[in-house]
């Protein structure tokens, strides 16, 4: 069986995303897995270098530190996996996948996450995704399943409680029994909370910690479930290239590197980023050139030195290899701006000014950011 959920219990740890338990597939193999797990996922897919990745890093760890494995966070290096990203299509930089929990191990096809790009929004997503697949105590127990009966003095089921019923789902039964139950008195149980695990028609009281981790390392030990697939083989890495991404631009370097040598679209504003045109024309340019952004908050002597801080948001065209500027002339929407893109490219479009050297970029890189750590809810 496929199961992936031991992952959980050993994360890889990302220097991108500081110490926050989110996991690292490495191969087409391990992807597979993922896609085929039963538990709730999130997955985020970056290049290092991306302005708006480096911006939504801290928030994604921050929501994985505070979710704490009850669901899977994961994300992938496209930098360093292309095939990977590529399987996905992916077309700007950060992609952000969701995979609801399944009663199976099939393949599961993922959906895009469009929710707030923050750590709140994103946890409360994630919560919401976790099913609840556990059923009450019945009169009698079957005595070929495997179960695990969570014996409780509180009025409702708690995630931590349903997580783990969702990841273990296919491997044990999941049932809960409230103190007033008559089952209660039927086993013994005068503590709460009381785990019993029905195991090969035995019955053995849980005497360890009652936190996810601690529960999930036990329950698989005891039922002998392995975290590799077998014998499958991970697919041969394909050799596509990554779709040209936008980028949020930080400093001088993440420019050059993106506009080196060839034209670029400078989307450019006053504020506050608009993120869905951002990502409509770099989608709608399809490859033709690299899409960047930067705000006149962040980068203000830039956009004074380029004579647009009154005009935002607006967008330049930048060709480094001829010293030419060309100006955006019309409505600004993701529409207006790919045909001026487009058609910039054959002369048809905007107004064009000699720019030998294009102005320095303010360095916005932050410090590392520093979760704050979350107490384990208990049962």
């Amino acid at each position: 069986m496929l199961s992936l959920f031991l992952t959980l219990l050993a994360l890889t740890n990302a220097h991108f995303f500081g110490d926050a338990p989110i996991y690292m597939p490495q191969n087409m193999l391990e992807i597979k897995a993922l896609e085929s797990s039963s538990s709730a996922t999130i997955l985020m897919l970056y290049a290092p270098w991306c302005g708006h990745c480096k911006h939504l890093a801290p928030e994604f760890a921050s929501a994985a530190k505070e979710i704490n494995g009850k669901t899977i966070f994961a994300a992938v290096d496209c930098e360093e996996h292309r095939d990977i990203c590529g399987s996905y299509g992916v077309q700007g930089f950060p992609t952000v996948k969701l995979f609801d929990a399944q009663q199976g191990h099939q393949r599961r096809t993922p959906r895009d996450y469009n929710g707030p790009r923050e750590a709140r929004a994103i946890s409360g997503t994630m919560y919401s995704m976790i099913p609840d697949w556990i059923e009450t105590i019945p009169t009698e127990l079957n005595k070929d399943e495997n179960s695990v009966i969570l014996f409780s003095d509180k009025p409702k089921r708690t995630l931590l409680y349903k997580a783990l019923a969702m990841h273990l789902n296919g491997v044990f039964k999941f049932y809960d029994c409230n103190k007033d139950n008559e089952q209660t008195k039927k086993f013994g149980v005068e503590q709460f909370p009381t785990i019993l695990i029905q195991h090969k028609g035995e019955i053995k009281k849980y005497e360890g910690k009652m936190d996810l981790n601690s529960m999930l390392s036990y329950l698989s030990d005891l039922a002998g479930v392995n975290a590799s697939s077998g014998n499958e083989q991970p697919e041969k890495p394909k050799e596509d290239d990554i779709p040209y991404v936008n980028v949020h631009v930080l400093n001088d370097e993440m420019f050059k590197k993106q506009c080196n040598g060839k034209a670029c679209l400078l989307l450019i504003f006053g504020e506050e980023e608009n993120n869905d045109l951002i990502d409509q024309v770099s989608k709608g340019l399809d490859g033709k050139m690299h899409t960047l952004s930067f705000t006149c908050s962040e980068q203000n002597d830039l956009c004074n030195k380029l004579n647009v801080f009154f005009d935002t948001p607006t967008a330049l065209i930048y060709i480094p290899q001829r010293g030419r500027l060309i100006r955006f002339v019309g409505g600004f929407d993701a529409e207006e701006v790919v045909s001026f893109a487009k058609n910039s490219l054959i002369g048809r479009a905007g107004r064009i000014e000699t720019l030998k050297d294009f102005p320095s970029f303010k360095d916005r890189v932050k410090e590392p950011y520093v979760a704050p750590k979350y107490e384990e809810e208990e049962l």
